[in-house]
């Protein structure tokens, strides 16, 4: 992922990377490591451009 920080990525990407649906990947995402693949986002301080 860190390779590809100018380019968009979305969870949709990430799932189908990990050869998941959206909404397992992020069910096991969020069992893992205790937040959504949003607000690991939003701790890291990544924010999309033109979001909000």
């Amino acid at each position: 992922m860190r390779s590809s920080l100018g380019e968009p990525l979305t969870v949709e990407d990430i799932a189908r990377t990990a050869l998941f649906s959206k909404f397992h990947f992020t069910r096991i995402f969020e069992q893992v490591t205790g937040v959504s693949p949003a607000g690991s986002c939003r701790r890291c301080g990544y924010r999309r451009p033109n979001a909000c």
